[in-house]
């Protein structure tokens, strides 16, 4: 008996060949072996010499490699994805209420996040104005002060007058006006 794929010889009572894995069984030794084409993936008649989609010579021998494994595989999902009957599913599921819905609250969301980082921005605006405003005011409030010898208060830089272990902060015109006797 050989097995149906790669005809590697085997005993009897085999129920898979030792050199490519297919399963053996008496159904099996009537049925034309499947091959597939080293280099493209397609599949062989049992006989075929060369490939008739991309013309590679053909061992028979030889089963086909592990790398185009990936390639049939890819062709079979595309056939199923091409089918109709899967076609018409996706777009039911697309059409569902359910979908719709989920559609919907997905969209929700994201307006409700981009309003709240719009309202974000509008905070830090706000927030920026404010500690600003309250720099600005320590800034004044910091330089106002009232002379110790005129009573007044003025903006601006303290002036200090020394006078036998005495001192006073004065504004400008009394700091000017003490300096200037004489």
């Amino acid at each position: 008996m050989n097995c149906p794929n790669c005809q590697t010889q085997l005993s009897e009572g085999t129920q898979f060949c030792p050199s490519c894995g297919t399963k053996v069984n008496s159904e099996q030794e009537n049925r034309p072996a499947v091959k597939y084409c080293p280099n493209c993936g397609n599949t062989l008649t049992n006989d075929a010499a060369f490939c008739q989609n991309c013309g590679v010579k053909i061992d028979n021998n030889v089963s086909a490699p592990q790398e185009n494994m990936s390639q049939i595989i890819r062709d079979g999902a595309k056939k199923i994805t091409e089918n109709e009957f899967v076609k018409s599913a996706k777009n039911d599921i697309k059409n569902s209420q359910l979908i719709g819905a989920v559609k919907s609250k997905a969209k929700s969301t994201a307006r409700n996040i981009k309003i709240a980082d719009e309202g974000k921005k509008k905070r830090t605006k706000i927030i920026a104005i404010i500690a600003v405003s309250v720099i600005a005011v320590l800034l004044i409030v910091t330089n106002i002060h009232k002379c110790d010898e005129c009573g007044d208060l003025y903006f601006g830089k303290k002036y200090n007058i020394r006078f036998f272990n005495a001192s006073e902060e004065v504004c400008k015109d009394c700091y000017n006006d003490f300096y200037s006797w004489g």
